[in-house]
């Protein structure tokens, strides 16, 4: 009997080996339902103001919980790593929790109702991790940050199971992960951990708020990680409304952060909300149409399957791409229709800001450049 059982357990550890070797589970067919909701863990740069002030990056997205949805905030400030979880509407939230602890007529400064503020929100914390951040130097600490990292991914998967795990980061583009606070060893320690922790490929890595990040290397990098990315081949941002009559509209209904709730529909599957994620996008580029123009500032956003894309790279593997060159513009020069077909399987949307602008330049790109 106890040959049976040690073979058996032998049997399960090459099972699971072969599992890793060969790619995570993924549960891209799933449907979001209220058992099966879109969990996301939000990372975010801090600047050191919004340490001693109101409000600050965890407000960028104020509604943080639906029937199919809720978010973690992660937030790397200058001396440590904080997981929050605020629930509903953090500003909502803020006022109740002010108004039950605070007698308002001696929150009479800004400085006293900051104070009170931050109160609240260390309230909502859930873990914190003393770790010196140095923005952009992935060498110092990035063990301390991996960590860091685990610990919320244990606490994320035991407050809310889900098939549907995500990673958002808004904060500067060009890095792999986090504003390059982990080295490349440590982010695949990470990823590795997460999609063992919980037990499948995350939904999504959203980076389409960040700067440069539409490229084959850093999509290359995150691959065997994720279902979908979600990137930005261009400086993200950079202009600002026509009118500042449209202030109030932009952030009330067309801001994709302070709408991102609303991107996770019950019933629908990650490949819904990833592209209704870049569609919000496009929605944001008539508010500066003019400005764009007179500035002539390009915008764009580009969602990728993953699982396409990886069969897609093999197949460019011995063929000669010039670097930073445009990945389809590339694909288009070798006249093949099989090649083209796998490049929109795989690039399953692209936007960009051309009826604005009044014209595209090639140099703008068409999805991705190729940097691997």
């Amino acid at each position: 009997m106890k040959k049976i059982v040690s073979l058996l357990i032998c049997m399960a550890l090459i099972l699971t080996s072969v599992s890793a070797a060969f790619g995570a589970t993924s549960y891209d067919s799933y449907k979001i339902t209220k058992t099966n909701k879109m969990v996301i863990m939000r990372v975010s740069y801090a600047t050191a103001e919004f340490n001693e002030g109101l409000g600050g990056v965890m407000c960028a997205v104020p509604e943080k919980d639906t029937d199919v949805y809720t978010l973690y905030d992660v937030v790397i400030w200058s001396d440590r790593i904080c997981l929050y979880k605020f629930k509903g509407n953090i500003d909502d939230a803020a006022t109740k929790y002010i108004d039950k602890n605070y007698d308002m007529s001696k929150l009479n400064t800004y400085e006293k109702y900051a104070k009170a503020w931050r109160a609240f929100r260390d309230s909502r914390c859930l873990k914190t991790v003393k770790v010196k951040s140095v923005e952009g130097k992935p060498s110092k600490n990035s063990s301390a940050r991996l960590s860091a990292y685990k610990a919320f991914f244990d606490i994320i998967k035991k407050k809310s199971p889900s098939k549907h795990v995500a990673i958002k980061y808004s904060g500067h583009g060009g890095d792999k992960t986090f504003c390059a606070s982990l080295s490349e060893k440590d982010t695949k320690t990470l990823l590795k951990y997460g999609v063992n922790k919980f037990g499948q490929k995350f939904a999504f890595i959203d980076y389409g708020t960040n700067c440069a990040s539409g490229t084959t290397s850093i999509l290359d990098f995150y691959a065997d990680y994720t279902d979908y990315m979600v990137v930005n081949q261009l400086d993200f941002g950079g202009w600002t409304w026509d009118s500042d009559n449209d202030f109030q509209k932009y952030y009330d209904t067309v801001d994709t952060d302070a709408v991102y709730h609303k991107m996770f529909v019950k019933g629908e599957k990650t490949v819904d909300a990833v592209k209704r994620i870049g569609k919000q996008h496009k929605k944001n580029w008539p508010y500066g149409a003019k400005y764009m123009k007179k500035h002539k500032i390009p915008q764009s956003v580009t969602v990728v399957k993953m699982k396409p894309y990886k069969a897609l790279m093999a197949k460019l593997a011995k063929k000669y791409i010039p670097y930073h060159n445009d990945l389809k513009k590339s694909i288009k020069t070798f006249k093949s229709d099989a090649l083209l077909t796998r490049y929109n399987n795989s690039f399953i949307y692209f936007a960009r800001n051309n009826k604005q602008l009044g014209t595209w330049k090639a140099s703008y790109g068409y999805g991705v450049w190729y940097t691997s």
